[in-house]
C-alpha cells in the first residue's frame, strides 16, 4: 500500500492524474486473483525533449517550407 501510495503521489505532483473525491465510503468488493509478485511501481520522467526544443526554437514556415535552399 505505501508503494502504491508513493506512486500516485508521485503521478499528482507531475500532474498526470489528479485526486478525486471518494464515490462512496467502505472498501469497494475487489475479486479473488491468482497469487502474484508485487513489482514496485515506478514513475520515470523523461526531459531531454525539453532541452531539444530550445536549441531550435519553433519558428514561423511559409510556403517555400523550411529550411530555406537557396
Amino acid at each position: 500500500a505505501t508503494a502504491v501510495d508513493t506512486f500516485l503521489r508521485q503521478l499528482m505532483d507531475e500532474q498526470i492524474v489528479q485526486a478525486e473525491p471518494r464515490a462512496h465510503q467502505g472498501k469497494p468488493a475487489v475479486p479473488a486473483l491468482p497469487a502474484m509478485t508485487f513489482g514496485v511501481p515506478v514513475v520515470e520522467k523523461f526531459s531531454e525533449m525539453q532541452d531539444l526544443l530550445t536549441l531550435d526554437p519553433i519558428h514561423e514556415v511559409d510556403e517555400t517550407g523550411w529550411p530555406h535552399r537557396h
